[in-house]
């Protein structure tokens, strides 16, 4: 998980979140539960102008586990608080995010009012999550951290295997340049770094950077 910019709201939420909101929780109040059309009204945040901003928001990555999506699994948008129990928020573009099916999956409908699931938008993530080891583990440093990754499952075996097979390359390409920082391919090896430290996983390369390069800031004379 990493930080993002949300950026401006999308024109059909402008248009319509307010009547939206007013008529799904005027179906929701109605004496004759009128289960179809509480469904459309729930799904009408799902256009394709918020779509799309939420994947040029999170560079089509997943808001938790920070894994590719859209190739072989369909975007989901998350709703932090779960529309299920805080119906008002469906439409707030504050609380929509871009989220794999895996991870949709395990959050579903849970909330902690206590320690609420991190927001990339709005929260430094690094001051709750950190990695304990090359890969293996999203390790808490508050308890907001915990239930994010607790909420998420971001320690699930299929991450696991996904980060370290990110992190082994990632690895050898830190112990080249740490035993030849002058090399003449240096400089292109640490534009190669940074390129994938803006993709995929890229709050565990950014780590591995920081973590294990000597003088990361370094460039090429």
């Amino acid at each position: 998980m990493r930080n993002v910019d949300r950026p401006k709201k999308p024109p059909s939420l402008c248009r319509n979140a307010t009547r939206w909101r007013k008529e799904l929780l005027a179906a929701l109040s109605s004496t004759k539960q009128d289960r179809e059309l509480i469904n459309r009204r729930f799904n009408r945040y799902n256009k394709e102008d918020i779509r799309t901003a939420l994947k040029e928001m999170y560079g089509g990555l997943c808001c938790y586990c920070e894994s590719k999506i859209g190739v072989v699994s369909f975007y989901n948008i998350e709703h932090r608080k779960p529309k299920k129990h805080y119906p008002e928020y469906t439409f707030e573009w504050d609380n929509l995010h871009l989220v794999c099916q895996m991870c949709n999956t395990y959050k579903s409908d849970k909330w902690c009012d206590t320690n609420p699931i991190l927001d990339s938008a709005r929260d430094n993530i690094q001051d709750h999550l950190s990695y304990k080891n090359v890969g293996r583990i999203r390790w808490p440093k508050s308890h907001r951290g915990t239930t994010t990754i607790d909420h998420a499952q971001l320690n699930r075996q299929g991450l696991l295997d996904d980060r370290l097979e990110i992190a082994l390359p990632i690895m050898d390409a830190i112990h080249d340049l740490n035993d030849d920082p002058h090399s003449p391919n240096a400089g292109l090896a640490r534009a190669q770094l940074k390129e994938k430290a803006s993709g995929k996983y890229g709050s565990l390369i950014n780590w591995l950077i920081t973590s294990y390069l000597q003088d990361p800031g370094a460039s090429d004379p």
